[in-house]
């Protein structure tokens, strides 16, 4: 039965505290969206919505849809909030990161979109958002985006029987202001724990931004150690990371193959700059015998064979090898008295023909 391999072509949008990017599509992508934008748009250079508003206004926000492909495109269409996955990269299409408590102005729920929309063959289809700010006043930016998602376009089938669908993605910022006062960003780091991710072992913490403001081009220095004697467990940095306004993700810290995390009390000891702030945390947590095990069970790196099992397969194969031998040998010796054997009768049977 032939698998089928979905590839989704799309790459994550930039933002920034003074700049926003929409989405750069592949170069073969057939999928392009262009902004129109409105008198209420702050600078009508960036390729993003970034507009002054008001509690309680409405207005729409028109796109140019583009098709470049030869079969009329079905898009799936999607308002959502700005959200941080577990990487340290700002999301803004669908995904099933919770929002953060903290977060007061949603603009995944102040835009309405339809649900499809169909773009023709090499053609253009003109495209409509409605924008209700929210009656409730809030401070900072809210920010979100429109994300439009292809059907898989079915592909060629590879020699290996893999057939490869394509999927155009591209995500349409929006950034809302009611105030040119600006609002600084704020890191807590709440619970930390130990986790499988994808089958290897990992240390999480959970940082959250509670204030309507980006955090970008943030380096991370985190060090895990035990509580007692603070023997390293982990270390490891990281840089390059953004955390959209009002969001949280599990920093991630990834134990290295084969190690093993024993019970115990252990600190992570993380220390984070960006360029709004610095903040540095420090948290004891608990790994009982039976999260251990859990952990050890799931990481793929870890052998779950037993001293004596090893043992015994290594004997087995000692044993199979003499075996081997023992009968080589054997079909060898086999194999010389016959043909001594059969050397014999012949020079018998030689002399008794001479002899007569």
């Amino acid at each position: 039965m032939m698998r089928k391999l979905q590839i989704a072509l799309a790459t994550a949008l930039t933002f920034g505290i003074s700049q926003v990017a929409t989405t750069a599509y592949a170069d073969n992508s057939a999928l392009g969206v262009d902004p129109i934008f409105p008198t209420t748009q702050i600078d009508t250079k960036t390729g993003y919505y970034d507009l002054n508003v008001e509690p309680g206004q409405e207005q729409n926000l028109e796109m140019t849809l583009m098709n470049d492909g030869d079969k009329p495109m079905r898009v799936h269409v999607s308002a959502n909030p700005a959200s941080t996955n577990d990487n340290g990269v700002i999301e803004y299409g669908k995904n099933n990161i919770t929002v953060d408590k903290s977060l007061t102005a949603n603009v995944g729920k102040m835009i309405s979109v339809p649900d499809t929309v169909w773009i023709p063959a090499h053609g253009t289809t003109q495209f409509t958002a409605k924008l209700r700010v929210q009656k409730e006043q809030f401070s900072g930016i809210a920010v979100g985006g429109i994300s439009f998602v292809t059907d898989a376009d079915k592909g060629r089938t590879q020699s290996t029987g893999v057939q490869i669908n394509n999927r155009y993605a591209y995500d349409m910022g929006v950034v809302l202001h009611e105030s040119p006062d600006t609002v600084a960003p704020n890191l807590n780091m709440h619970q930390v724990r130990a986790t499988s991710v994808n089958y290897h072992t990992a240390i999480q913490a959970r940082l959250q931004n509670d204030k309507p403001a980006f955090i970008t081009d943030m380096k991370s220095h985190a060090v895990i150690y035990t509580a007692k004697d603070h023997k390293r467990v982990l270390a490891e940095d990281k840089k390059n990371q953004k955390v959209a306004p009002n969001s949280h993700f599990d920093y991630t810290m990834m134990m290295a193959d084969g190690q093993k995390l024993a019970p115990g009390k252990y600190v992570a000891d993380i220390d984070l700059t960006a360029k709004q702030g610095h903040w540095h945390f420090k948290k004891e947590f608990t790994v009982t015998a039976e999260n251990a095990r859990t952990l050890d069970e799931q990481n793929v790196t870890i052998s779950h064979w037993a001293w004596w099992q090893i043992l015994l397969l290594i004997l087995l194969i000692i044993l199979l090898a003499i075996l081997i031998m023992y009968l080589v040998r054997r079909d060898r010796k086999r194999t010389a008295e016959l043909r001594r054997l059969k050397y014999t009768v012949s020079e018998v049977t030689t002399n008794e023909g001479n002899q007569n």
